[in-house]
């Protein structure tokens, strides 16, 4: 049985998702649609993943590092995304908030790992 938790990424992906191919199918039929859409659905899906599972970090008990690296992961992605979406598309705008994310995530685990070495 599944709860709202675990339904709470594809809720949330699903909009963006078909608002991604119909507006890329009008543009440039349905195959860049649909990778599109798959692109912006696999991003969100993603990012609400980390973000239901980084929210336990933000209770202070990892230290700053801890609390900086779980507010990195939930404001770079989509900074990053608001960033890029206006000036390409919204694919485009996931794919690179998804990079961002990653990237702060190592930065981030490297810091913690040269300050705390654990």
């Amino acid at each position: 049985m599944h709860t709202l938790t675990d339904l709470l990424p594809w809720i949330l992906a699903l909009p963006p998702a078909l608002w991604e191919i119909w507006r890329v199918r009008k543009a440039y039929g349905w195959a860049l649609g649909s990778i599109a859409s798959i692109i912006v659905f696999g991003g969100i899906v993603l990012w609400v993943e980390v973000v239901i599972g980084t929210a336990p970090q933000l209770d202070m008990r990892f230290g700053p590092a801890g609390a900086a690296q779980a507010l990195c992961l939930l404001i770079g992605p989509p900074a990053v995304t608001v960033w890029i979406a206006p000036k390409s598309s919204l694919a485009a705008g996931i794919f690179a908030g998804t990079i961002a994310g990653f990237c702060l995530l190592l930065l981030t685990a490297v810091i913690g790992l040269a300050v705390y070495g654990a």
